[in-house]
């Protein structure tokens, strides 16, 4: 299939990834140390439900934190740490996902990568994968059979598009 890439589709990843920013966390206890990926960096899939609610409630807004959330939580768009990437579905229709972040900083940076494939406005699929790079190297992002299409939409054939966004969590 062809990789399309349109304006709604965009938006729609990019408010995804802004509401999922903060649920981008490895699992692991504060400390700890998670294991270890290619190019110095780890990865690991994330899901909004692997939280354990043990967190503190919802931080009251602020003049400097306007949405009142909470430090950890806070991301910025960094789509230039995305550095080459590949998105294709296979005969039976099944998407996967190969990309390179690239930490260009003198800092260890963690990147959320928020994939989705669309079909005009609906979400076929979707995958958020974070990983840890250490200062001027790379991680390999990856996300096998994320979603699954017949190429055939609710309103006859499918507008079908492959996006990915990037954000890099704020340290304050």
């Amino acid at each position: 299939m062809t990789q399309r890439s349109t304006l709604p589709a965009a938006c729609a990843l990019l408010a995804m990834a802004l509401a999922l920013a903060g649920c981008s966390g490895t699992g692991a206890p504060p400390g700890a140390s998670p294991a270890t990926g290619s190019g110095g960096g780890t990865a690991g899939s994330t899901t909004p439900g692997g939280s354990t609610g043990t967190g503190s409630p919802s931080a009251a807004p602020t003049p400097s934190d306007p949405l009142g959330v909470p430090s950890s939580a806070q991301s910025i768009i960094a789509q230039d740490a995305l550095v080459s990437q590949t998105c294709t579905a296979d005969a039976a229709g099944a998407w996967s996902f190969s990309g390179t972040v690239r930490n260009d900083s003198q800092e260890r940076r963690t990147y959320t990568v928020a994939i989705a494939v669309t079909d005009g406005p609906s979400v076929a699929g979707h995958s958020l994968q974070t990983v840890t790079v250490s200062p001027g190297g790379t991680a390999e992002v990856r996300a096998e059979a994320f979603a699954v299409t017949s190429g055939q939409g609710p309103s006859g054939p499918a507008q079908l598009s492959c996006d990915a966004v990037v954000s890099q969590e704020v340290a304050k």
